[in-house]
């Protein structure tokens, strides 16, 4: 297994075109699994890049939602810099929709209600997602279908 910064990455979990995110752990504590986001170094060598992925954690920082992934702490100072958010075992919905031929519609039902109930959260927060596709909806083993990847979220004042 990799070490990166006090963490052991055991696997890749995602990949996106300003970061890779690890299912990973501190090494020290041994604690619960993170997803670890670690920003490609070109991409925030770019002083636009920068502050928009800062906002963006910024806001999310707030957010405090079933259905929402937590955000956990920022590594601002690391070289690349990288973000600890709530690992969610589980798929996204981009992976599970080869596997259904069809979806019924009590299942969509039952992932669309937590989405529709995160994003409702969101918005009275005045943050808004802006970037809602299958790859950013997580549907944990546990049942619980969660909202991630707030990239490109603005916010607004109402």
């Amino acid at each position: 297994m990799r070490q990166w910064n006090g963490y052991t990455l055991e696997k890749e979990v995602g990949r996106g075109a300003t970061a890779q995110v690890f299912a990973a752990r501190r090494s020290v504590e041994g604690g619960p699994m993170v997803a670890l986001k670690v920003f490609h170094p070109a991409y925030w060598d770019q002083e636009s890049s920068k502050k928009r992925i800062m906002g963006e954690f910024k806001a999310i920082s707030s957010l405090q939602h079933e259905n929402i992934a937590k955000f956990i702490e920022a590594h601002w100072d690391l070289d690349p810099p990288a973000v600890a958010l709530e690992y969610v075992d589980g798929y996204s919905l981009e992976e599970l929709q080869p596997r259904l031929p069809f979806v019924l519609p009590e299942l969509a039902a039952v992932i669309m209600i937590p989405v529709l109930r995160a994003l409702h959260y969101a918005h009275e927060s005045g943050v808004i997602h802006r970037d809602l596709k299958p790859a950013n909806i997580l549907a944990g083993h546990n049942g619980r279908v969660v909202v991630t990847d707030f990239g490109l979220a603005k916010i607004v004042d109402y």
